[in-house]
C-alpha cells in the first residue's frame, strides 16, 4: 500500500515565453500534459494524458468557485492539500471543503475528473478510498475520519491503473505530498485495521511515544494483570510493558473482537507466555478512548477501572 509509481525519468520540454502548455514525458508511462491557464503553477491549470481516461484540474483553494466552473457535470474524486489532507469524492455540484473551513486555509485543491462512463460513483470512491489508503501508509496527517468501504483495503486490477495514474497526474499538477512523504524516515505508527475508524488504534514503536505534561498517569489492576498508560485529552496510551490477557468470558461487540484479534496477529510481544496466559506488549497503543484501552487488554466487556498514579517525576 502507497508503492510510488515506478518513474524512473522525467523530462519537461521547456516552456517559451507566452506559452502556457508544457509536456511531462515519464519513461515506462504516458505522456502528460499541463496547461497553465493563469500562466504559472500557481494558479489555475490542468494535466490530462491520452494514456489515461483520467484529467486533473487543480488551483488554490480561493479560486475554488472558478475551478469548478471548468468542470464538467458528473462524478469527481478530489484531495485538498491542507496541512490535515482531506481526500473526498462526490458529483461535481457537491460542496467541496466544507468540512475543513478555514483549515483549507492556503492550501491547493486537486480534482480528479472524466468524461468516461466507467468514472462512476464506485470508480471514484475506490480512488478516493485509496489515496486516504496511500496518505495513511505514508504518515501524513489526515482530516478523514474513516475510510471509504470498511477498515481492510478491497483492491481491483483495474481500478489500480487508475489510482497509479492519478499520482502520476498530481505530481505533474504540483503535489508533493507523497513524494516528500516517500522520502522522509519510515514511520514507526502503524494503524491497528480492525475498524472504518482512521483514528482508532495505532500501534507507536517505544522510541515514538510522546507523552504531553498535561497527560494524566494511571494504572490498571486485575488480579495478575497489570498495565500502565496515560489519559491524553479524550485519547489513551497504553504503555510497552502493559498485559494483555486471553479472551474473557465477558461478551465482546464484534468491533473490539476485531481489535484484539489484529493486534494477537501483529509482532506486539515478548516471546513465552506469563500468569494466567498473559502477555506483555512491546509497543504502545494509542487509543481513541480509555475504554477501548480496557476491553483490548483484558478481553473482558466488563472490566476494572484504571487509578490515577504520581507523575514519573513525582514517584519517591
Amino acid at each position: 500500500m502507497g508503492a510510488s509509481p515506478a518513474i524512473d525519468h522525467v523530462r519537461r520540454t521547456p516552456i517559451p515565453t507566452g506559452i502556457k502548455y508544457m509536456t511531462v514525458h515519464f519513461v515506462s508511462h504516458p505522456v502528460t500534459r499541463i496547461a497553465l491557464v493563469d500562466g504559472s503553477m500557481d494558479g489555475l491549470r490542468q494535466i490530462d494524458s491520452f494514456g489515461s481516461i483520467l484529467g486533473v484540474r487543480a488551483a488554490p483553494f480561493s479560486d475554488l468557485d472558478r475551478l469548478k466552473a471548468f468542470t464538467h457535470s458528473g462524478y469527481l474524486a478530489y484531495i485538498i492539500d491542507a496541512p490535515r489532507l482531506y481526500t473526498g469524492h462526490g458529483q461535481a455540484d457537491r460542496k467541496i471543503g466544507d468540512r475543513l473551513g478555514k483549515a483549507a486555509g492556503e492550501s491547493h485543491v486537486y480534482l480528479f475528473y472524466s468524461r468516461d462512463e466507467r468514472f462512476n460513483k464506485l470508480t471514484a470512491a475506490y480512488l478516493e478510498a485509496r489515496l486516504i489508503d496511500i496518505a495513511h501508509g505514508l504518515g501524513i496527517a489526515l482530516a478523514n475520519g474513516t475510510r471509504p468501504f470498511g477498515p481492510f483495503p478491497i483492491i481491483s486490477d483495474d481500478l489500480e491503473q487508475l489510482v497509479q495514474h492519478a499520482q502520476i497526474l498530481l505530481q505533474v499538477a504540483g503535489f508533493q505530498r507523497f513524494e516528500k512523504a516517500r522520502r522522509a524516515p519510515a514511520s514507526k505508527r502503524r494503524r491497528v485495521s480492525a475498524t472504518a475508524d482512521l483514528h482508532d488504534v495505532h500501534v507507536v514503536e517505544p522510541d515514538q511515544t510522546e507523552i504531553p505534561a498535561d497527560a494524566v498517569r494511571k494504572e490498571l489492576v486485575r488480579g495478575d494483570l497489570r498495565a500502565e498508560g496515560y489519559q491524553i485529552g479524550k485519547r489513551f496510551l497504553v504503555m510497552p510493558g502493559s498485559n494483555f490477557a486471553p479472551l474473557g468470558k465477558n461478551w465482546l461487540s464484534p468491533e473490539n473482537k476485531r481489535r484484539r484479534e489484529a493486534i494477537a496477529a501483529m509482532d506486539l510481544f515478548e516471546p513465552g507466555l506469563g500468569v494466567s496466559g498473559l502477555r506483555r506488549l512491546t509497543a504502545a497503543l494509542d487509543c481513541k478512548t480509555m475504554p477501548i484501552a480496557t476491553k483490548i487488554l483484558t478481553g473482558e466487556h466488563t472490566g476494572p477501572t484504571w487509578q490515577v498514579m504520581p507523575a514519573a517525576g513525582e514517584m519517591s
